[in-house]
């Protein structure tokens, strides 16, 4: 059977669920290989260079190299170590938050609702010559209370994409160093 067929009758990897994507960046699944550490970072390099191995890094110490992992809003870094064993290397994923943008994100959030509050409370003033409330007793309480669930929300969302991108980098890895999932 060629390498081709042989691809084409290999499982892929389920994408999960919102509610197992949790789970899933937590363990995320071991590949072990014949290849030593330096021939994974050359094979996932020549992966990076076909485009199948996105934000690739060499990486230092431990860590053989790190890869993004697409999420939505928030992504993530796949860092991927290496144990030499018996006849081979296992390979170890981890997929930490990158930390910069929720901070972006809460930053412009912050700082974008008091600028609300003058402007709507200009807009009023100007067509509305009877209205004299002050704007911020209404508008405070409508943009920050919802706060908590939209950023819960986006960070169960986040997890999800995180978790299905990270299992597609996670396959591309393997299938680049010719290894099987533990």
């Amino acid at each position: 059977m060629s390498d081709v067929a042989e691809e084409a009758n290999q499982e892929k990897p389920a994408l999960p669920s919102i509610a197992a994507s949790r789970d899933v960046l937590k363990k995320l699944p071991r590949v072990m290989c014949a290849l030593t550490p330096e021939q994974v970072v050359k094979a996932a390099e020549k992966r990076a260079k076909q485009g199948k191995l996105a934000g690739f890094q060499h990486g230092s110490g431990d860590v053989l190299f790190v890869a993004d992992v697409f999420g939505e809003p928030f992504d993530r870094t796949l860092v991927v170590k290496g144990e030499k064993v018996d006849g081979g290397t296992r390979l170890t994923f981890a997929a930490p938050m990158k930390k910069k943008l929720p901070w972006i994100f809460i930053a412009v959030i912050a700082f974008s609702i008091w600028p609300g509050v003058t402007l709507t409370h200009s807009l009023l003033v100007t067509y509305f010559s009877w209205y004299t409330i002050q704007t911020w007793w209404w508008y405070i309480p409508i943009t920050v209370i919802p706060l908590p669930w939209m950023y819960k929300k986006m960070m169960t969302k986040s997890e999800a994409s995180c978790a299905g991108s990270a299992m597609e980098q996670i396959e591309s890895v393997r299938e680049a160093v010719g290894g099987s999932s533990e």
